[in-house]
């Protein structure tokens, strides 16, 4: 498992104004996350494919919104294939308006 994921592409929402979707590798989700070292990172796995993940998607939000001026930093980050990039993950993102990162 742990070198299936260091091979895996994630994709990061990351949302300031408009909806951006950005390729990250496991090591660098791991160096953006040893930066932050007095920041506490919640983590959420999920995929346009996944039922379960996308109910929990809005408690999510509802968490980033919570501590937004707080050192709490919410990264959601897709599993879906590359290849869905364009046709799924950044229509999602822009059509539920998500704004963790």
């Amino acid at each position: 498992m742990k070198k299936f994921l260091l091979v895996c592409l994630f994709f990061v929402v990351s949302l300031s104004l408009s909806a951006q979707v950005k390729l990250l590798t496991l090591k660098e989700l791991d160096k953006r996350i040893a930066k932050g070292n007095d920041t506490t990172y919640v983590i959420n796995f999920w995929a346009t494919w996944c039922a379960p993940c996308i109910e929990e998607l809005p408690h999510f939000e509802k968490l980033n919104t919570e501590y937004k001026n707080k050192p709490v930093k919410v990264i959601l980050l897709s599993f879906d294939s590359k290849s869905k990039l364009q046709s799924r993950v950044i229509p999602f993102v822009k059509n539920q308006k998500l704004e963790a990162e």
